[in-house]
């Protein structure tokens, strides 16, 4: 989280702003496969359920996070420009 926050301030401040919904898109594609791939790992043992709905959870945010992305942000640069 740390870098893309400074990554999103750096390029933001250098390059244009909505450089920001761009990033933050592929940093939170990036997670969402992180968490499938942690997903299918923890499948493989049966003791680690609890992993599991954890996993799941943070999948919910991260996928809220794409949903929000889509629906408002990057609509946000199609309109202004």
């Amino acid at each position: 989280m740390v870098i893309q926050i400074v990554t999103e301030q750096v390029f933001s401040s250098i390059i244009f702003p909505s450089l920001v919904v761009t990033i933050g898109s592929i940093y939170t594609l990036f997670r969402l496969w992180q968490i499938w791939q942690g997903y299918r790992l923890i499948q493989a043992v049966p003791e680690n359920s609890s992993m599991s709905g954890l996993l799941g959870l943070l999948g919910l945010f991260w996928f809220s996070n794409t949903i929000f992305l889509v629906t408002v942000g990057w609509p946000s640069i199609w309109i202004r420009n």
